[in-house]
């Protein structure tokens, strides 16, 4: 996961998952999340995106969202600057059962 930094924002080091509750940027994951309401739902979430936001923080919901990159990446070293010639392109796949 990206280490926040003193603002909470991801900084440019990455680090080993923190103990949960979540509110980072997690980088690679190595499966799709799942989100489990247990006996209602099971979400598989599918991206080709490298970046995940989670954040469990509150009882009542939680968040689990693809990103092209992380919160803030714009002032890290060598962000990914969007052009014409170099396009962002995303995708994200819902699968539940």
């Amino acid at each position: 996961m990206w280490a926040n930094d003193s603002t909470g924002l991801p900084s440019a080091k990455l680090t080993m998952p923190a103990p949960r509750p979540w509110d980072y940027c997690f980088r690679d994951l190595r499966a799709d999340p799942i989100v489990r309401w247990p006996g209602e739902l099971e979400l598989t979430i599918g991206s080709d995106c490298e970046d995940w936001i989670i954040y469990d923080m509150e009882d009542d919901g939680v968040c689990v969202e693809p990103w092209t990159a992380p919160p803030n990446s714009l002032n890290m070293p060598n962000p990914r600057i969007v052009t014409p010639d170099a396009p962002l392109v995303a995708s994200m796949t819902w699968t539940w059962r």
